[in-house]
């Protein structure tokens, strides 16, 4: 077990309103932190687990109708 920082790309949104529903799913998935940027069309979740749960954050931004690209998963000590 470890904490990563998950990168990706999210489209299909550009309000605020939208980043509070992202940011609430996320939460309710157990997120220790995240910074989704609505004008960039990116985010970042750190998290707590094994880096394979990434994807459970994945799959609840797509849940809500987004489309998300994967972009890494890094370990949150080596993290730059």
């Amino acid at each position: 077990m470890g904490r990563w920082n998950l990168r990706m790309r999210i489209d299909g949104f550009q309000c605020a309103g939208c980043v509070n529903r992202i940011e609430n799913a996320l939460n309710a998935h157990g997120a220790d932190r995240m910074d989704i940027d609505a004008a960039k069309h990116f985010g970042t979740v750190t998290f707590t687990g094994e880096q394979d749960e990434a994807d459970v954050y994945v799959q609840a931004i797509e849940d809500l109708g987004y489309e998300v690209q994967k972009l890494a998963v890094v370990d949150s000590e080596n993290d730059i």
